[in-house]
């Protein structure tokens, strides 16, 4: 996902599945246009499997959505991620979007 100007970069690093689990996997996050990135997964849940990620179109909101998870919100720009549990807690989340505001996020199942 990228910011409107297309200088703030997320994506999603799935991880790996072993011993019947998905374990690893990062969300990461580029302030200047991909050059270098830094893993905001610290200030997320060890959910296991990232599956996607978006972003508000400044960069200040995200979503992301783990495999046979929950739904995250950051509204720190990826500092720290709170679980929405308004649509539930664990699925297994196919797709993400969130409106170029960040103030409304869509998830599919």
């Amino acid at each position: 996902s990228k910011s409107g100007p297309g200088d703030k970069l997320a994506a999603a690093e799935m991880g790996n599945y072993s011993d019947n689990r998905y374990a690893g996997g990062s969300i990461m996050l580029s302030t200047d246009s991909g050059l270098t990135w830094s893993d905001a997964s610290i200030g997320a849940p060890k959910e296991g499997w990232w599956w996607q990620v978006t972003m508000s179109s400044d960069g200040a909101r995200l979503a992301a959505i783990a495999m046979f998870g929950s739904v995250y919100i950051s509204t720190d720009a990826g500092a720290s991620f709170v679980m929405d549990t308004s649509i539930g807690e664990t699925y297994d989340w196919q797709a993400l979007t969130m409106s170029s505001d960040g103030t409304a996020v869509a998830a599919a199942a």
